[in-house]
C-alpha cells in the first residue's frame, strides 16, 4: 500500500489508567526489539514514547513525524490497520486518535459550495461582475470577498484591484440571486443585500469606511458595553501574561507582544510576527489594544503578550504544543478563538494539566449555531459565546444577518453562536472592530465568537490584576476556579435562555448598579475563596 494512503495520528499515554489494566502483548513487535528498546519500552505501565519512536522507525506502514516536549506525545503517519496493531499491544495505556485539523471560529458565511444537484455540464452559465467600490473616495476596494447566493447555487470571489470580482453561477438567472454579501479586508463596513435587483450581469456597491480616528483614541461598542470606561486607569493588565493561540501577531502600531513562537510546518525564529490570516491580530486587539492615544485601545494594554501560532494549517497536536509552551511560561490567561467538532482525550488531559498548573483557558463556543464545540466544551475551560447589539453597525451591513430573535433590550443572541450548558458566559461578537495589519486604516470589524471570546479574556485580566487576594493564591486548579467564578460574578443576567448566555455578560457597570465598590467586589471574593478552601479541606 503506498505512503498516501497513511493517516495522520497523535499517540499519548493516558493519564488515568483502570485497575484491570491488561497485559501488554509485544510479541507482533519481537524480531525488531533490541533488549536495550524491549527494556526501555515500559516502565510503570506507562509507554516510553521515545523507545517506542526508535520502534516504528523500524517498522514498515509507520513514519514518526515528531516527539513532542519531554516526550509526552508523538505525531505519526500510519496505515488505519496500524492503529489496531498498536492497541492491541499496548492496550489502554496508549491513546490513539486522528490528530484533527483545527478551525478559527470567524465569520458565519458558507464556504464556496454547490447547494442544489446540479453539475456544471447540464447548467446554463450566469456570469455576473460586481464592482466593489469606496462610498468616501470612490475608489475601487480590492481583496474583498463577494458571495453570491442562488436558488441553487452559491458562488464566492475575491475582488481584484479594480475592485472587480467575475461570479460565475449555474442554474441561476438575475431574478432568481437571492442574497448578495460583500466582506473587505479592513477599513470598511460589510455589505449584504437580500434579493438585489439585477438590470443586468454587472452591479457596483459602494462601502461605507469605518469610523476610525488614528489621531484620537477610542473604545468599541463591546468594551464600553462591558464597563471599561468605568474602571480605574490604574488597572490596565499590568503584569498578567496572557497567550494568544492563534495565527501569529502582523506589525501594528495599536499592538505588541513580547514573545512568540511559529508551530505551522515550516516556521522561523520570528514567523510568528507574520499574521497572513488576520485573525490573531484581530484578537489581540481586541484583548490589549494600546493605550497610545490613537486609534483602539482595549482592557489590558499592559498585559504581557505571548503568541502562539498555529494557523494556517493548526491541528490539535499544535494546541497541545501551545499550551506546554503556556505552563512552560506561566501564562495566567490563555485566549482561543478556534476549536474543532471532534473530542480529544490528548487535548482535554493536557488543558487539565495546564489548569493544575495555574493556567486559565478562554475558548470561543463555535459558530455553527450547534452544539458547544472542542475546547469549550471541556469542563476546565472556560466557554464564551456571542452576543451583539443593534444600531453598532450599518443596517444594510453583513452583520444585520447576525440578528436572532432572542433579544434582551438592544442586546440580541448572534444567530451563529453555538449553545448548551457548558457556556459560562456571553460576550460581543458582533461587528467588533480591531486592529489587523493591511488596508487604509489597519482595522476591521468582524463576526464570530472568535471576537467574544478576547473580550472576556481582557476582562479576566483586569480581574486578576485588581484581585490580590486571587494573585496570592499558588498557581493551581484553586486559583482558576476562583478567577472563573469572579467573572460569572461580575457578570449580568439578560434574560436569555442559559444554555446561549450563561451566567450571562461580563460587565464592570455591575458594581455602580449594585451600588458596590471595588474593594467590597474583592471581599466578596476572598468569602468565596475561603468558603473553597473550607469546603476542600472538609466536604462535609
Amino acid at each position: 500500500m503506498s505512503n498516501n494512503a497513511k493517516k495522520r495520528y497523535l499517540i499519548g499515554n493516558r493519564s488515568s489508567l483502570p485497575d484491570a489494566l491488561n497485559s501488554a502483548d509485544l510479541s507482533m513487535f519481537k524480531d525488531h526489539l533490541s533488549e536495550n528498546v524491549q527494556a526501555s519500552l515500559l516502565v510503570n505501565d506507562e509507554v516510553n514514547l521515545q523507545s517506542l519512536s526508535t520502534l516504528l522507525e523500524d517498522l514498515d506502514g509507520y513514519s514518526v513525524l515528531k516527539t513532542m516536549k519531554s516526550d509526552s506525545h508523538m505525531i505519526v503517519e500510519m496505515l488505519p490497520e496500524k492503529v489496531d496493531e498498536l492497541q492491541k499491544a499496548f492496550g489502554q495505556r496508549l491513546i490513539i486518535e486522528p490528530d484533527e485539523p483545527l478551525e478559527l471560529f470567524r465569520e458565519a458565511l458558507p464556504h464556496l459550495e454547490l447547494l442544489g444537484g446540479l453539475t456544471i455540464q447540464d447548467s446554463e452559465e450566469l456570469t455576473l461582475s460586481i464592482t466593489v467600490t469606496s462610498g468616501d473616495f470612490n475608489k475601487p476596494i480590492a481583496n474583498a470577498t463577494v458571495y453570491a447566493f442562488g436558488t441553487m447555487w452559491l458562488a464566492k470571489e475575491v475582488t481584484k484591484k479594480n475592485g472587480k470580482a467575475q461570479l460565475k453561477m449555474y442554474g441561476e438567472t438575475l431574478s432568481s440571486i437571492r442574497r448578495l454579501v460583500i466582506i473587505p479586508q479592513d477599513s470598511y463596513w460589510s455589505f449584504a443585500e437580500i434579493n438585489p435587483r439585477f438590470i443586468d450581469e454587472s452591479y457596483q456597491v459602494s462601502l461605507k469606511p469605518l469610523q476610525i480616528n488614528t489621531a484620537t483614541e477610542q473604545l468599541d461598542w463591546g468594551h464600553l458595553e462591558m464597563g471599561l470606561d468605568k474602571v480605574s486607569n490604574q488597572f490596565k493588565g499590568k503584569n498578567i501574561k496572557i497567550a494568544v493561540i492563534d495565527s501569529g501577531l502582523s506589525n501594528h502600531e495599536d499592538v505588541r507582544a513580547i514573545e512568540g513562537v511559529d508551530f505551522t510546518e515550516g516556521a522561523t525564529r520570528d514567523s510568528w510576527k507574520n499574521d497572513i490570516v488576520g485573525h490573531g491580530t484581530h484578537v489581540t486587539g481586541t484583548v490589549a489594544a494600546l493605550h497610545n492615544g490613537q486609534g483602539l485601545t482595549a482592557f489590558a494594554p499592559e498585559a504581557e503578550i505571548y503568541i502562539c501560532k498555529v494557523f494556517p494549517g493548526g491541528r490539535i497536536s499544535d494546541l497541545v504544543k501551545s499550551l506546554d509552551f503556556c505552563i512552560e511560561k506561566q501564562i495566567d490567561i490563555v485566549n482561543l478563538s478556534l476549536g474543532s467538532s471532534s473530542r480529544s482525550e490528548i487535548l482535554e488531559q493536557k488543558f487539565r494539566e495546564a489548569v493544575d498548573t495555574g493556567v486559565a483557558c478562554f475558548a470561543a463556543a463555535g459558530n455553527s449555531n450547534g452544539n458547544v464545540q472542542f475546547p469549550a466544551a471541556f469542563s476546565d475551560v472556560f466557554a464564551v459565546a456571542a452576543i451583539g447589539k443593534l444600531q453598532t453597525f450599518p443596517n444594510d451591513s453583513s452583520h444585520s444577518l447576525q440578528i436572532s430573535s432572542m433579544q434582551s433590550g438592544s442586546l440580541f443572541r448572534a444567530s451563529f453562536s453555538c449553545f448548551g450548558d457548558e457556556v459560562d458566559v456571553c460576550a460581543p461578537g458582533v461587528a467588533i472592530t480591531s486592529t489587523v495589519a493591511s488596508g487604509d486604516s489597519n482595522y476591521a470589524a468582524w463576526d464570530g465568537t472568535s471576537m467574544a471570546c478576547p473580550h472576556v479574556v481582557g476582562f479576566a485580566a483586569l480581574v486578576l490584576e485588581s484581585s490580590p487576594e486571587l494573585l496570592a493564591l499558588p498557581r493551581n486548579r484553586e486559583r482558576v476556579k476562583a478567577l472563573f467564578e469572579a467573572i460569572k460574578h461580575y457578570s449580568v443576567d439578560l434574560g436569555l435562555d442559559q444554555k446561549y448566555q450563561g451566567a450571562g455578560l461580563p460587565t464592570f457597570r455591575k458594581i455602580n448598579t449594585e451600588n458596590d465598590s471595588l474593594e467590597q467586589i474583592l471581599r466578596l471574593l476572598k468569602q468565596s475563596l475561603d468558603l473553597l478552601h473550607n469546603y476542600q479541606n472538609d466536604p462535609n
